[in-house]
Formats: structure tokens, sequence, C-alpha cells
């Protein structure tokens, strides 16, 4: 019985010490378990811990970054740098923490290359920013990207959060199973025996409270991370509302920013006044719409890039303003040359200024205006009133040279009429003839540029006089150079006396011949062309209308600007001594301006020269003027001659009496109105320019209002009278222009008398 009772004892006791092995046993791995579950969750709150920091530090990281770009503080682009470092050190602590989580490994790779976007494209924009030295409007417009990069970092760590805490509650729930089995395994455990159950009981009660402690240290530490975690959300909702109000209020600001910059821009670009802005560096800040026009270059070939309008040499000079500028000068109407992009040059006046900011000095602000129009004015008016000058001056000695002129060649003819004359007497009389015939053509030449010659004009067809030239022409230019014509199509008719203009083309030609020594290519081109009032404007004394071209064009050795500059100057050559008079192009100038018409000239060194001669369109009511023949030689009318001149008019007295007529002289207005009260007169003879407070104009108009029947017959070396005191010849008045031959003066009394 003892032995049953034993061996039941025994048997209890083997089986409570067997039930206590396996509940000794169980409670071990309960107890390992919660342990474990204590680490796991342990382990939960850090990485909660870590994906919190790490959305903090994105926030401030994006907040730094993007208040960088708006105000280019270096402040906040160094808390951006700090930020940026942690972010790195989380995501890597992260990717370790959740090594065992395949689903958040996932998330943390996926957040990680979203992170790396961002930097890429953040640090793209402060580099943007950092080289503009300014938001740009590019770069304002990327910044709400970071709204989307927040969102997304915003939804991977939520979702990073979200199964961390789904982790928590299994290992939380696994936690208190846990200790629920032991309490089972440890009452079981009890039955056995009380001894045991009692000590059970006791280690089972105390690993109880110990792990009730724990379970409670667990949701006290869950409720501390929830208020954590509510504290922080709550944090960076705060700062992403300032963020965001902060954005509004830049967003605004920048708003009115634009505008004004809008604003301001859509002025510089309406005005004609070329803006640019010149940075410290020499590059350029701005570049106007104007300034695109005035020198070629656009807008994208200027701005960032260095000025480039400084012509080489003038740097000096460049800089010596620019430092005048930056240190405080305003510059007004200065007068500069500068380069186009094709290479050409244009004169600007500009003014300048310089430009600050809070940063300091930026740079030079240049208001630029194009003057070559005016500069081009002013030297053209410079010219043409040293022209006038020289013709007034020249014309007036052309008239007292060609009464003296007249004395001889008058003196002369009536010397060599004389037929007792002995041959080496009249040898003698007939050079100095020629040579008094030589000073009335130089003195010709002379009325020809003060544009004082009596001309003859007739309406003519250009391509007709110059095919009538051919001949004489290609005999002028010789073999070794080839002459083209080219004729126009229906070239306009001109009005203009034809022997003027006959000689200023062949003038023209021998120049461009003389200019080719070793032969080349002359052109001679009519064309009609329409001069514009741009033209006009451009080229000072020019009318703008309907002319008919003639184009005088060599393949010669072309002509610097400064010589272009003198060519119409009388007794300007570039010819060796006795090689030329100096007259030939002043000549043709004076005849082209009488004429109503304008000269044109084009010239490189080493490739030619192109002279233009544009002649006014005839009108339908021009009438051609035929050129008279020669009349008889003489008559027996009643002649006064008025001339102030005695030797003129002794001379004068000659030559018409011994053409038969009856003389009467007087030498000036009054005495000739007197000579008419005492008998009739056929023809007055008289002097245009004369003492007396009468000259010969203001005769002849009181001779035909009193004796309408009496012809009348104006000479004078200065057609046009001096400083202006006679108007325009009416119609019916003829001119004779001294110097003259006895032969001339013959046919135009003639002519006058019998018309």
């Amino acid at each position: 019985m003892e032995r049953t009772d034993a061996g039941k004892r025994m048997s209890v006791l083997v089986a409570a010490v067997l039930l206590i092995a396996v509940g000794s046993f169980m409670t071990y791995r309960a107890v390992v378990d919660l342990l474990a579950s204590k680490n796991l969750v342990d382990h939960t709150h850090t990485v909660m811990s870590a994906t919190d920091d790490l959305f903090a530090n994105l926030s401030r990281s994006m907040a730094s970054a993007n208040t960088f770009i708006v105000t280019g503080n270096d402040v906040d682009l160094a808390a951006f740098r700090k930020a940026s470092t942690d972010i790195a050190t989380l995501v890597t602590e992260l990717r370790f923490m959740t090594a065992d989580n395949e689903f958040q490994q996932g998330r943390i790779n996926e957040l990680a290359d979203l992170l790396r976007a961002w930097a890429t494209n953040i640090n793209a924009m402060i580099e943007a920013r950092r080289a503009a030295g300014q938001p740009t409007g590019e770069v304002v417009e990327k910044l709400r990207l970071t709204a989307f990069f927040h969102d997304q970092v915003a939804r991977i760590l939520g979702a990073v959060s979200d199964e961390e805490r789904r982790l928590f509650r299994i290992r939380d729930e696994a936690a208190e199973r846990d200790a629920n089995d032991i309490v089972l395994i440890v009452g079981g455990a009890n039955a056995v025996s009380i001894a045991i159950i009692c000590i059970l009981f006791y280690l089972a009660q105390r690993e109880t409270r110990r792990r009730a402690d724990a379970i409670g240290q667990l949701r006290t530490l869950n409720a501390q991370m929830d208020a954590r975690v509510r504290e922080r959300t709550a944090e960076l909702d705060k700062a992403v509302e300032a963020l965001e109000a902060e954005v509004a209020v830049r967003r605004r600001s920048e708003s009115a920013e634009q505008v004004a910059r809008n604003t301001l821009e859509a002025v510089i670009d309406a005005s004609p006044v070329a803006i640019v802005c010149v940075a410290t560096d020499r590059s350029v800040l701005m570049w106007s719409r104007a300034a695109e026009q005035l020198f070629g270059y656009t807008r994208e070939e200027a701005v960032g890039q260095p000025y480039k309008l400084v012509p080489p040499g003038h740097e000096a000079e460049f800089d010596a303003l620019f430092e005048r500028a930056l240190a405080g000068e305003t510059l007004r109407d200065i007068e500069v040359r500068r380069q186009r992009k094709d290479g050409s040059f244009v004169d600007i006046s500009f003014d300048g200024a310089v430009m600050r900011d809070a940063t300091g000095t930026r740079g030079v602000a240049y208001a630029l205006t194009d003057i070559t129009r005016r500069k081009s004015t002013e030297r053209q008016l410079r010219q043409a009133q040293k022209m006038e000058a020289v013709g007034n001056l020249t014309g007036g000695m052309a008239h007292d040279f060609n009464n003296l002129l007249s004395i001889v060649i008058g003196n002369v003819d009536l010397l060599l009429s004389n037929e007792a004359l002995d041959p080496e007497t009249a040898e003698l009389a007939r050079e100095a003839l020629d040579a008094a015939l030589r000073g009335a053509s130089l003195t010709q030449r002379l009325l020809a540029f003060a544009r004082r010659q009596p001309l003859q004009p007739e309406r003519i067809e250009i391509d007709d006089l110059i095919a009538n030239l051919a001949r004489l022409l290609r005999r002028t230019v010789g073999e070794d150079i080839d002459l083209r014509i080219s004729e126009g199509e229906s070239v306009w008719p001109v009005v203009v006396d034809p022997a003027q203009l006959e000689a200023s083309i062949v003038n023209l030609v021998n120049n461009a011949r003389d200019a080719m020594p070793d032969g080349g290519t002359l052109s001679i081109a009519t064309r009609n062309r329409i001069l514009d009032e741009d033209y006009a404007s451009l080229n000072p004394g020019v009318a703008a209308g309907d002319y008919a071209m003639i184009e005088v064009s060599d393949s010669g050795t072309g002509m610097t600007r400064e010589t272009m500059n003198s060519i119409f100057e009388p007794f300007f050559t570039t010819k060796e001594q006795g090689k030329g008079s100096g007259l030939g192009l002043s000549m043709v100038f004076g005849f082209m301006k009488q004429s109503g018409g304008h000269i044109g000239v084009y010239s490189e060194v080493g490739v030619g020269t192109t002279f233009r001669l544009y002649l006014p369109r005839a009108t339908s009511g021009e009438a051609n003027a035929a050129r008279a023949e020669a009349a008889p030689a003489g008559g027996n009318e009643t002649i006064l001659i008025v001339e102030d001149n005695d030797a003129l008019r002794r001379v004068a007295e000659r030559q018409i009496g011994g053409l038969g007529y009856r003389v009467v002289v007087a030498e000036n207005g009054p005495a000739a109105l007197d000579a008419l009260e005492r008998g009739p007169v056929d023809l007055v003879f008289s002097d245009i320019v004369m003492p007396g407070g009468m000259n010969g104009v203001e005769l002849a108009k009181s001779v035909v209002a009193r004796w309408p029947r009496t012809r009348i017959l104006l000479t004078s070396g200065f057609p046009e009278g001096r400083k202006g005191r006679t108007a325009s010849l009416p119609a019916n008045f003829r001119l004779l222009a001294k110097p003259y031959r006895k032969e001339e003066l013959a046919r135009r009394l003639r002519e006058a008398l019998d018309a």
C-alpha cells in the first residue's frame, strides 16, 4: 500500500516533476517569447522615432532650400546642407533596422530614390539661383515641385509608420498572450504539488508582476510614443502651415514683383532708345529690343555674355567711362562709336548710371541712341556750308575774271579781223586768244562748281545721249579697259543741258580710266530710281521723287574715306602735279546741283569706285527746247549797250558797230533809261551786275514795261548776280555768258532781234 502510495506519490511526483519540467520548459519558452516581444516593441519604437526624425529633417531641408532660392541667404543654404546630411544618415539607419522586413525595405528603397531625385532637382535649382543672382521665373515655377516631393515622402513615411504600428499591435498582443500562457502553465503545475505550486505560483506571480510591469511600461512607452508622434505631427503640421503661409506671402510678393518686372520690361522694349545693363564683370544683364535692332545681337546672344560692342582699340575709352559710372558719376550725352554684329560701325550717344541693390554695386545701366544719321547730316551740312562759301568766292572771282577775259577776247577778235595784220602778229594774237579761251573754260568750271553757269536745258533721253557718246568713250578709255554699257528699260526722260551732262560723263570716265592704270572693267548703266523720304532725310538738299540714274563704276584702286570727303572740293586732286586741275568733279557736282539732281559716290580701296548721277524725271509739261541755228552776222538796227566797265563797253561798241548796227552806249541803268527817252532803240544789250541802284534785270523789266517792242539781251560773267540780288531770269529774257566770241555775240543779237 505504502509502495503503491509511494508509487503513486512517485508517479505523482514524477508526473509532477515531469509536469513541472514541462511547465518550466513552457514557462521558459513563454518568457523568452515575452522578452523577444519586448525587444520587438522597443525596435518598433526606434523605427518610428527614426521615421519621425527623418520627416522632420526633410521638412527642415525643404523649407531651408526653398527659402534660400527665394532670398539667396547662405544661412538657409547651410541649414539645407546639414538637414540633407542627417536625412542620408537616417535613411541608412532605417534600411538597416528594417532589413528583416522586405515590404519595409521596398518602401525605404522607394523613399531613397525619391529623396535622390528631390536632392538632384533642388541642387539644380540652387545652382541656377546662385548663377542668376536672383530667382528666375523657371526656378520659382519648379519650387512648386517641392510640395509634390513632400507629399510623396510623407506618403512613404506614413506607410512605414503604419506598418510599424501594425507590428507594434501584433507584438503587444503576442506579449499579452505569452503572459497568459505562463499563468495557465503555472496554475496547472500547482495542482501537482502545493509546495511546488506555491513556489511556482510565487515565481509565476513574481514573473507575472514583472511581466505586467514590463507590459505596463510598454503601454506607457506606447502612450508616450503616441503622444510624441501626435506632438511631432502637430509641430510638423504647424511648420507646414507656416511654410505654406510664407510661400503664399512670397508668391504674392513674387507676383507683384513679376507684374512690376513685366511692366518695366514692356516699357523698356517699347522704348526707341536701346537699354543695356552691364555687370561689374563686363557681362550683359539686360538687352532691350531696341538694342537688338540697333546692334544686331539677339537677347539670347547678348545676355550673360561679355559686352561685345567696343571696337578694337577703344577698350581703354570704354573702361574709363565704365569706371566713372561705377564710381557714382551720371554720364550724359557721351558720344562714341560702337560695332554691330555684322562688323559695321554706328555712332551713338548714351547716358549711363550705376545700378545698386542690397548686396552692393551690380553694374551700369546705359540708354543708347543711334546718332549715325544725325552725325552724317551734320557732316554733310558742314560740307555744304563749306562748299557754298567756296562757291560764293569762286563765283565772284569768275565774274570779275570773265569781265577781264571779255575785254581780252573782244580786242583780240577785233585785232584778228584786221586783214592788214602781219602773219607773226596774227600768230601771237591767236596764241593770246587761245590762252584767253582756256581761261574762259577755267572760269566756266568755277561757275559750274558755284552753280552759276548759264545752262541751256533740253528734254533728252539719257540712253540716246550715252549711245552717241559710246564711240568717244571707247577711244578715251583705251584697249586695256573693258567698257560695258547697260541701258535700263524705259528710262525716264530728263530736262538738262546735254553738253554739260556729256562733259560730266566724260569727266567721270576719265577719272575711272586713271584709276585703272593696269586695265580693268568700266561699267556705265542707266536705271530708274525712286528716292524716298528716308533717303532725302539722310542727304540734305535732295528732294524725294522720281529720278533717272546714270551709274559709272570701275574696278580701280578705290578711295579712302578721307579722300571721298574732299573729292568735290575745287582744286582738290590726287593726281600728280600737272596731271589734273582739281576742278573736274567739282564741276560735275555743281552741274548736278544746279540741275536739281544729286550725285552719290561709293568706294573701297582696292575694290573700285561707283558714281551715281540722279537727274529729276521730266514732267509731261516740260517741252523740248530746240537749239537755234546760227543767224546772220549783222544788221542795221539800233542797239543800246549798257556796261559799267569802260574797257569792256568800248570792246562791245567796236564789235557791235563792226557788225553794221547803230550803237548807243550807257554806263548804268538810269543813263540807259535817259538814252531810251531820247530816241527809239531796237535792242538793249546790258550787263546784269551794275552799280547805280539798278541791275540789268531791273533795267530790262523797266524797258519792257515802258517800251514793250524793245528786245532784251543780258550778259554777265556771274549770271545770277551777286549775293542773290537778282531773281531767275524771266522766260522772255535772253542771256549771253561772258566771255563770248564775236561770232556768238552776232548770233545772239540776231536771235533776239528776230524773235
